[in-house]
């Protein structure tokens, strides 16, 4: 799990006191002249390649948090990493385009961190300058950018038909899983003739019978196949007849029942429930 920040990027702590980053400050000072160039925070989100911390990517909304801390002029007792002068442009071209400050809301903060872009895999991010402006994309620089707008209000209609189609057909998550049966291996068939070979001898060691079968149990469950597959499709089922039809999107439902929700350079939504079985907006399992 990702590790929170108590100084701002571009800090350290070292014997008590606050001292600049190496790494980080070039990554600060690239932000605020790539920012002042005209460029906007999503390019810019795409291309630092140091991370913000422990296994999280770069979205435009960090690239925003980092413009708008003063502490990067030198203010409450930071040193300075950029220039009075820097901040001041910087937050001139914001207020132009009329960026303002607005939380997240937490169902879609939610949402977010379980969207990923079905080529690479990777968490989508989600473009928000301002709540009438929404966009979520793919910036892994191995895939590529959508060529499409997708809304907020787009992805969420079709998260909420998905789950409805499930709620009216439980069914459709059914996964066809093969029943796999016990099959000793040659070891194992090996051991179990040695315990009982020693075992006909009225002279065996006891405890050291004892250690052979503890070792025959152990390799036999290694050699068990086992998953739950089945018993994940009937809580999901199980859960979904006593859920009635969606008229709002219930993000505590999304959580209890989805694993990922997929998003194609094809503008094509699915949806991959925690059993793993793939629904789309048609209600075809893929």
């Amino acid at each position: 799990m990702a590790k929170n920040r108590i100084i701002p990027f571009g800090y350290r702590i070292e014997d008590g006191q606050i001292l600049i980053h190496p790494e980080e400050q070039k990554a600060v000072v690239y932000i605020f002249s790539e920012y002042l160039k005209g460029r906007p925070m999503s390019e810019i989100a795409s291309e630092i390649q140091i991370p913000y911390k422990e296994d999280m990517p770069w979205y435009d909304s960090i690239i925003w948090r980092i413009l708008t801390n003063q502490a990067y002029c030198g203010k409450r007792a930071y040193p300075s990493i950029i220039t009075e002068e820097m901040f001041s442009k910087a937050t001139e071209i914001r207020m132009s385009k009329g960026y303002t400050t607005h939380r997240i809301p937490a169902e879609i903060a939610d949402i977010r961190y379980m969207t990923y872009c079905k080529e690479c895999g990777q968490i989508l991010f989600r473009i928000a300058y301002r709540p009438a402006y929404t966009k979520w994309d793919c910036h892994t620089k191995a895939c590529s950018k959508f060529s499409f707008r997708l809304r907020d209000s787009e992805l969420f209609t079709a998260i909420l038909d998905i789950l409805n189609i499930v709620i009216a057909n439980p069914n459709l998550i059914n996964r066809d899983i093969p029943e796999k049966s016990y099959s000793p291996n040659q070891e194992i068939i090996r051991q179990q003739n040695e315990i009982r070979r020693m075992m006909e001898n009225a002279s065996f060691n006891y405890e050291h019978i004892k250690s052979k079968i503890y070792q025959l149990a152990e390799m036999k469950y290694t050699c068990c196949e086992y998953n739950d597959i089945s018993q994940k499709t009937e809580e999901l089922k199980s859960l979904l007849l006593q859920t009635e039809k969606q008229n709002i999107l219930d993000v505590g439902l999304l959580k209890s029942c989805v694993r990922r929700i997929l998003v194609s350079h094809s503008c094509t939504i699915e949806i991959e429930f925690i059993n793993g079985a793939i629904i789309n907006e048609r209600g075809e399992k893929t």
